[in-house]
């Protein structure tokens, strides 16, 4: 028999605490196993909630001057498309466009850093849950739900995701969750892989499985992933890495290029609405945004795309940024991060083309932007 607590004079036999499990509990236990009579599974937190817990129980982390959250991602400051994988499984198999950049997991490996991502996550005292949609046309939206252990995490994905409402969060369902356990490592000697990172993506089981980075831009690039594998094969709906904006004709100009090649600044002109910097699908409909209208804003005279600043309705997020922890002043000129100049990854087929063309033209042309207007 449960013990009662909170024994009062108003209530002096107490009262019986409650063990009922909602229904984002229950979905994840039987999902992923994960133990929700031990870790406190806070779900679809508040900003304020999420600055709270990032700042006592993440090091690194400070409220700077701008009202931003600066965070530390960790040893990995940039994504590692070396340690990419999708999972070679028979609904996907054959669409894919298997080879170095491609690269295969099998299906036990992923089992393995799949359990071992669980495990991490159940040593936690507190996971965060955050769920939001991908896709602003709702034809083609995907239902995103991200399990991790970080607040910085969480609230780069409540910033990143567009926001349901709290109607729409009342019986969300997940199309694809994101397991999230990038503090703690994959084993380097499991078949296939060449570090402790492991960020793998699995087309039949919709999931994808983040070890041994911490960096939060593995999460916003696996998504556009997700949308460059379900757009053409199931929507025959272009996805494009890309920025675009509109002039006050509906004119739509779309800009293409790689990591760090200007595309956020070029759609940034004060003359035409932004639509979004990064990430966009082209449909008969014209160009919708991915993200839920996130902008970066960085110093133009880096070179490796260092530091970004992104920033929602309500709440901003600033990697790797601080530049002291006594004036709690944002830089975008540190100079101790990596490179994140990656290409792109798990491209199928019908795409493949289009991607190889633009980077070799990108070259030929000396790094010139292309920019075209959709009719």
């Amino acid at each position: 028999m449960a013990s009662r607590v909170n024994k009062t004079s108003l209530h002096p036999g107490g009262v019986v605490p409650s063990f009922e499990h909602t229904e984002i509990e229950e979905e994840l236990h039987e999902r992923a196993n994960i133990d929700y009579d031990r870790v406190d599974i806070i779900s679809n937190p508040s900003v304020a909630a999420l600055y709270e817990d990032a700042l006592v129980h993440e090091t690194g982390s400070a409220i700077v001057s701008s009202g931003a959250l600066s965070a530390y991602s960790g040893e990995k400051t940039g994504r590692s498309p070396l340690d990419k994988r999708i999972v070679r499984e028979g609904s996907s198999e054959g669409k894919i466009w298997w080879g170095p950049v491609n690269k295969a997991m099998t299906p036990e490996v992923w089992r393995i850093n799949r359990e071992r991502a669980i495990d991490y996550l159940n040593t936690r005292d507190r996971i965060y849950v955050v769920d939001g949609f991908a896709g602003w046309d709702e034809r083609y939206r995907l239902n995103i739900r991200v399990v991790c252990a970080r607040a910085y995490h969480a609230l780069f994905m409540r910033t990143m995701l567009i926001r349901p409402s709290e109607e729409e969060l009342t019986h969300f369902h997940p199309d694809y969750v994101i397991y999230n356990a990038g503090a703690f490592p994959a084993n380097r000697y499991t078949e296939g892989m060449t570090s402790a990172t492991s960020v793998a993506i699995n087309f039949g089981e919709m999931e994808m499985v983040i070890l041994g980075t911490e960096y939060a831009g593995e999460m916003k690039k696996g998504i556009l992933t997700v949308f460059f594998y379900e757009m053409p094969v199931k929507h025959g709906v272009l996805t494009l890495h890309s920025s675009a904006n509109v002039g006050e004709a509906g004119d739509v100009t779309v800009f293409l290029g790689l990591t760090g090649t200007g595309k956020t600044a070029l759609s940034a002109d004060p003359r035409r609405a932004l639509i979004g910097d990064d990430e966009h699908c082209w449909s008969d409909r014209g160009i919708f945004n991915i993200e839920g209208g996130v902008r970066e804003i960085y110093d133009p005279s880096l070179k490796d795309y260092s530091a970004k600043y992104y920033i929602s309705k309500n709440a901003s997020v600033t990697p790797n940024a601080l530049d002291s922890l006594r004036r709690k002043s944002p830089t975008f000129t540190a100079q101790f991060v990596t490179d994140l100049s990656s290409k792109m990854w798990f491209l199928t087929r019908r795409l493949v083309l289009l991607i190889t063309t633009m980077e070799h033209s990108r070259r030929t042309l000396g790094g010139e932007q292309w920019v075209f207007n959709p009719s």
